[in-house]
């Protein structure tokens, strides 16, 4: 029996780890750390990893302060828009995707 996780949806995956241990539950799922890796690399550096949590758990509820946060620019990203991770934000918070699509539904594309 393995000791990993499948989760086929973002919500999934974030309600079963904490913010801090997104990454370390990658690391031990093969199938969620191809879907996610680089989403949540973007996401640990534009700064608060909650609010990133909040935003995929709550789209368009998430709060203004959450939003705000997870967007905000940063020496490593310049601006948080920009990023993978601001990109999906964004995403969601226009209805264009949903927080609860299956990994298979999610098309990342290269601009």
């Amino acid at each position: 029996m393995s000791n990993s996780y499948q989760f086929s949806t973002f919500k999934q995956l974030i309600d079963a780890t904490d913010a801090s241990g997104l990454n370390k539950e990658l690391k031990k799922t093969k199938l969620s750390q191809a879907n996610l890796q680089e989403i949540l690399n973007y996401a640990s550096l534009m700064g608060d990893c909650q609010a990133i949590r909040i935003i995929l758990l709550c789209g368009a509820k998430a709060t203004k302060k959450a939003i705000d946060l997870a967007t905000k620019p940063s020496n490593n990203t310049g601006e948080g828009g920009h990023t993978m991770a601001g990109l999906y934000i964004k995403s969601i918070l226009n209805h264009d995707i949903d927080a609860k699509l299956t990994f298979a539904q999610i098309k990342i594309v290269p601009l």
